[in-house]
C-alpha cells in the first residue's frame, strides 16, 4: 500500500501567454535549448514541470517553457505558493549552474547598488572580462574569493569605487588595440596596467606611449608578476636612474 502524500498538482496547457518571464530570470541560452532538443529527439517530450508563482511568473524552467512554446508542446507546470525571487536563484544555481553574469544580473535587478554599479561597468567596458573589471574596482584577484562574493551577493562596488574604476578602465580602453596584439595572458597584463595606473611615481602618458611603441616586442606574460616585470622594463628603458619606477617590487610589497 502506498502511503505517500500528493503534495501538489501538475497542470498542462498550451496557453503560453498566461506565463510571464521576470526580468531577473536567466537570459535564454541557445545551448540549453539545443540540449533540450537533443533530449526530446531521443526520449520525447517529458512531463517535467516548470515552477510558477501565483501570478504564473516563472520561478524555474524558463528554458523548458521557451522550448515548449517554440515547438507547440504542452507546458507542464505546478504552482508554488509564496515562491520568491530567491527561490529562482537557488533553483537555477542547483539545476544548471548560474554563471557569474547571471548572479550579477539577479542582484542588480533586486536593486543592489553594488551590483548595479558592477553591471554598468561590465556593459561600459565589455571588451574586458569580469576579473579585469573587478581588479579595477577593488584590486580583487579572480582567484581571491571573487566568485564567492558574486554568488552570495557580498561583492562591493560603491559609488566611489565605481568612479575610480571608470577612470582606470577608460585608460585601459585607450590601450585596447595594443593589448589585443600582445600574446600571453591578457587578463594579467590588463591588471598589471591598472596596477601601474594607480602607482605613485608613474607617468601615465609615458607608460601608454611605451606600450604603443613596443607592443610587438613585449614578451608574452604568463602571470601577473611577469606582466609587471615586462611593463617595468619597457617603462624604464632609457630613463634616468632617479626617475625609474620599480613596479614589480612595489607589487610584491603589497602581497
Amino acid at each position: 500500500m502506498n502511503n505517500d502524500k500528493k503534495e501538489t498538482t501538475i497542470y498542462s496547457t498550451k496557453e503560453y501567454d498566461k506565463f510571464k518571464l521576470y526580468e531577473w530570470n536567466r537570459e535564454i541560452n541557445k545551448g540549453i535549448l539545443k540540449r533540450i532538443n537533443k533530449s526530446v529527439m531521443k526520449c520525447g517530450w517529458r512531463q517535467e514541470p516548470i515552477v510558477v508563482d501565483a501570478n504564473y511568473g516563472i520561478i524555474d524552467g524558463q528554458h523548458r517553457y521557451t522550448y515548449a512554446k517554440q515547438h507547440n508542446l504542452p507546458v507542464y507546470y505546478f504552482i508554488a505558493d509564496g515562491a520568491t525571487q530567491g527561490d529562482c536563484q537557488r533553483m537555477n544555481s542547483v539545476r544548471l549552474g548560474w554563471k557569474a553574469t547571471d548572479f550579477i544580473k539577479f542582484y542588480a535587478t533586486l536593486g543592489n547598488k553594488d551590483f548595479i554599479n558592477l553591471s554598468e561597468l561590465l556593459e561600459m567596458f565589455s571588451g574586458f572580462n569580469l576579473g579585469t573589471i573587478a581588479y579595477a574596482i577593488r584590486g580583487a584577484s579572480p582567484n581571491g574569493g571573487l566568485s564567492k562574493k558574486i554568488v552570495d551577493g557580498t561583492f562591493e562596488c560603491n559609488d566611489e569605487d565605481y568612479l575610480k574604476a571608470v577612470e582606470a578602465l577608460s585608460y585601459l580602453k585607450s590601450l585596447e588595440y595594443y593589448i589585443q596584439k600582445i600574446k600571453g595572458r591578457k587578463t594579467q597584463f590588463c591588471q598589471a596596467i591598472i596596477f601601474c595606473y594607480w602607482l605613485d611615481g608613474i607617468d601615465r602618458d609615458r607608460l601608454a606611449r611605451r606600450i604603443a611603441e613596443t607592443y610587438n616586442s613585449i614578451n608574452p606574460p604568463t602571470d601577473m608578476e611577469r606582466a609587471l616585470e615586462e611593463l617595468e622594463y619597457i617603462y624604464n628603458y632609457k630613463i634616468g636612474k632617479f626617475n625609474r619606477v620599480f613596479i614589480a617590487t612595489e607589487w610584491r610589497k603589497g602581497r
